[in-house]
């Protein structure tokens, strides 16, 4: 199943805001995330598995969902490295 880093940003003033949307999904949605708000960078993190980016996206609160970014992550083997390289 792929792998999908999830990152929601947030302002300052909506820290509390923004937390709070991910805890009413759930204490396991809370801890899906990582955040970097003490460090003053106002963002969670999250890497989940989901079949497609919509099911990535479903995973987020609809309310959040618009300043979302939803990557999906890829893992390189040592020798596909060398490949790339190689070219």
């Amino acid at each position: 199943m792929p792998t999908y880093l999830i990152e929601t940003p947030h302002t300052m003033e909506e820290c509390a805001w923004s937390l709070k949307q991910i805890l009413d999904h759930g204490t396991q949605m809370l801890d899906k995330f990582n955040w970097g708000c003490m460090d003053d960078e106002h963002r969670g993190w999250a890497i989940v598995e989901a079949a497609n980016k919509f099911e990535a996206q479903d995973i987020i609160p609809t309310i959040l969902r618009s300043k979302a970014r939803i990557i999906e992550l890829q893992k390189f083997t040592a020798d596909e490295v060398r490949a790339f390289h190689a070219r």
